[in-house]
């Protein structure tokens, strides 16, 4: 149903589906995971791994950046468009200036900031790390399959040093949906995939950790990193914990495979449907589980679409790696 387990990273898929159910938790209350928002840092190592992985000779033997994009473009637009839909609808509904949110809804479909009463990306809040992962992958078919890894490894230096810079200037983790966040997520998304890219090349260093541990260990660091401070936090869940992670899941099987590769399966449409759910059952003054509930059905049907209809899916298209 998603794909020939035996051919897929499926700790990667698990990973992948913890992380959107992270998110999730956020934006039900972030108290319940005060961190939560840095499993969107494991989003950009997992692309860094898997495009890596999938593409990186081909963008080596003469792949376009254009054909790259378009790709990566068919595959995260379906459930965003989908999104951002139930966005435009809210937005009209609610109290947003309607030519405005009628004028800038195709720009919001190419993934493009739409500032609109302070908002970014008031469609679809998560398509701010969509946007920098789109930027990530152009900046890997232009620059970064081309660089040694050594050369790379010193880009990746110079960028978690201003990243450290700017986050304790800073004080706090920002998401990307806001103009004064756009330094620090950029430095973010890059630091993360080029390090993605990295453990990819220098698989034969990972250490002899089973996957299940990576995958049991996940969710647990994620609760207790909450206890450090948000900078610090983000630079050793960055750094040094998420890559041990990424390096550990993919280096064998896990038990039970069908159920984390359809947890994977369902972790991009949950995550790129989820906060317009969430805001329609807002609206409703219906409590934000239902919302959480409902977003998981449409996850898991978009996840189970391809047995039924033997072709694409909101979550999966044929022969297309599953990143998010």
């Amino acid at each position: 149903m998603m794909g020939d387990a035996q051919s897929r990273l499926v700790g990667l898929d698990a990973l992948r589906g913890i992380a959107a159910l992270a998110v999730l938790l956020v934006h039900i209350d972030q108290s319940l995971l005060p961190r939560g928002i840095l499993a969107v840092d494991l989003f950009f190592m997992l692309s860094g791994f898997v495009m890596a992985r999938t593409y990186e000779s081909r963008l080596q033997s003469g792949m376009g950046p254009l054909a790259f994009l378009r790709k990566r473009y068919r595959r995260l637009l379906p459930a965003y468009a989908l999104g951002c839909a139930l966005g435009l609808v809210w937005l009209l509904t609610n109290d947003f200036p309607p030519l405005l949110v009628v004028a800038l809804f195709v720009p919001a479909l190419l993934f493009l900031p739409t500032p609109i009463n302070g908002y970014l990306y008031p469609y679809n809040g998560p398509g701010w790390s969509l946007t920098w992962e789109l930027l990530a992958n152009i900046l890997h078919a232009l620059i970064f399959a081309r660089l040694s890894t050594r050369a790379l490894v010193r880009v990746i230096a110079v960028l978690a040093v201003a990243l450290a810079w700017i986050g304790f200037a800073q004080g706090i983790i920002y998401a990307g949906a806001y103009w004064n966040g756009m330094a620090q997520t950029f430095a973010r998304a890059l630091v993360c995939y080029g390090i993605g890219i990295v453990l990819f090349r220098k698989q034969e260093m990972a250490p002899a950790v089973p996957p299940v541990v990576a995958v049991i260990a996940f969710p647990l660091i994620l609760i207790a990193i909450g206890a450090l401070a948000q900078i610090p936090a983000m630079l050793v869940f960055d750094l040094l914990v998420c890559p041990l992670l990424v390096w550990s899941a993919a280096s064998g099987n896990l038990p039970l495979p069908r159920l984390w590769l359809f947890l994977g399966a369902m972790s991009y449409p949950l995550y790129a449907l989820h906060v317009p759910v969430l805001q329609w059952i807002g609206t409703m003054g219906v409590a934000s589980w239902w919302g959480a509930l409902l977003a998981l059905m449409l996850a898991a049907c978009a996840a189970i679409w391809p047995r039924l209809r033997g072709w694409g899916t909101l979550a999966l298209r044929r022969n297309e790696p599953e990143v998010r």
